[in-house]
């Protein structure tokens, strides 16, 4: 497991059986990780860089030498990553309301606006369904309406869980990340509720499978090892008026 934080420079590798760190590598020139991601087939990395005075990157890394492969420009358009199905990334542009779409070599091949949704704002991250449609969450701590979203490639709506901010079971508070699990289910890091919450593959609500009860506080990253069946869940406070993520643990929740 590779980890990431925004204090530092530092790619971190975990092994996931011990639990235990097993390297660490400096990469010049990068100020700001916000992101990272791996892909499969191509055998690399993905690390969004921030770059607070300057144009924001995506970096293409190569995992076992920690050579950047590429790295391209997104403009000011800054947010969390994925990689999709196809082997493509994207970027879900929280302050602009849009999701990019990028080849694996950072050619943009799609921009999805979702100003024209009633309710929709501040985009946290964005998964690729293998249909061709786009799941993603939204809503920020000034924004009204908190949820998950489906839409097609034009940014239509397919089906949606959007609701006020709070804390019932429909109701999301901050949802900052997002994964699927091979039956389709949904879950979600639902941050100010301090809760992973678990969605049917109709986004409808059905249980909380890690909460506050269980030692959580402010979930901000999901990762799912299903062959050896680990939920991993980095529990960080964000601070909004910094914009900055405060220092934090990774719980590990066996499930079925």
């Amino acid at each position: 497991m590779f980890l990431v934080t925004d204090t530092n420079s530092a790619i971190k590798a975990y092994d996931v059986t011990t639990f235990r760190p097993t390297r660490h590598w400096l990469l010049s020139g990068m100020d700001d990780p916000w992101d990272i991601r791996s892909c499969t087939r191509n055998k690399c990395l993905y690390v969004f860089n921030w770059k607070p005075t300057a144009f924001k990157e995506i970096w293409r890394i190569c995992p076992e030498s920690m050579k950047v492969v590429k790295k391209w420009s997104t403009g000011n358009d800054a947010g969390r990553l994925s990689v999709t199905h196809d082997s493509n990334v994207l970027l879900a542009v929280h302050s602009h309301n849009k999701i990019n779409e990028y080849t694996a070599n950072g050619q943009l091949i799609r921009d999805i606006k979702l100003n024209a949704i009633p309710g929709v704002r501040h985009p946290w991250h964005a998964i690729k369904l293998t249909n061709g449609h786009y799941l993603f969450s939204h809503g920020d701590l000034d924004d009204s309406m908190h949820g998950v979203c489906v839409v097609n490639g034009k940014g239509e709506v397919v089906r949606s869980l959007c609701e006020k901010k709070g804390s019932t079971l429909r109701n999301l508070d901050v949802p900052v990340n997002l994964l699927i699990d091979r039956r389709g289910h949904i879950m979600v890091a639902d941050h100010n509720n301090g809760r992973v919450l678990l969605l049917s593959p109709n986004l409808e609500p059905l249980k909380a499978i890690i909460s506050r009860s269980q030692g959580l506080r402010k979930p901000v990253r999901l990762a799912l090892d299903e062959v050896n069946g680990f939920l991993y869940v980095v529990d960080c406070e964000f601070d909004f008026a910094t914009r900055k993520w405060q220092e934090g643990e990774v719980l590990i929740m066996r499930i079925k």
